[in-house]
């Protein structure tokens, strides 16, 4: 469920990137909106990091002031790592869990070019048809 740990697949990942790299392909990683975690997607030759926003989406506040805390600092952690991948001149993707409920305040990091939403939207499609479905994602996106 979680992001590559690129820390302790480096070798396998690095030879991957390569071989991807070697036959004219874009490479993305995805993973947890962690520093580290960035600096060797770039230093391993990614040209794109998909940032994972479970720990953000299973963070949305319920009325407790622990849980709007926590999602404030789950929010925070993926805009600066959107910022410092962007800085890196890594392309910044997100997703993970994402759904109309969540999705408003990781479409405005201006940093994230894309986002990466099947579950819920798909799920939504089965009940009201794919076309509304797409615009009501894209309506919470601007919400």
């Amino acid at each position: 469920e979680g992001g590559l740990n690129l820390t302790k697949q480096k070798r396998a990942i690095e030879s991957a990137i390569a071989r991807l790299r070697s036959e004219d392909m874009e490479v993305s990683l995805f993973v947890d909106p962690d520093v580290r975690q960035l600096e060797l997607a770039a230093e391993l030759g990614a040209r794109a990091v998909e940032l994972n926003t479970a720990s953000y989406a299973e963070s949305v506040p319920a009325g407790l002031v622990e849980w709007e805390e926590n999602f404030q600092r789950q929010l925070l952690q993926v805009t600066e790592c959107a910022s410092q991948a962007s800085a890196m001149g890594l392309r910044v993707l997100a997703g993970h869990g994402l759904t109309y409920r969540n999705v408003g305040p990781i479409a405005a990091i201006s940093e994230i070019e894309e986002l990466n939403i099947g579950h819920n939207l798909i799920s939504r499609a089965i009940l009201v048809g794919m076309e509304r479905a797409v615009r009501e994602m894209l309506a919470a996106m601007t919400a």
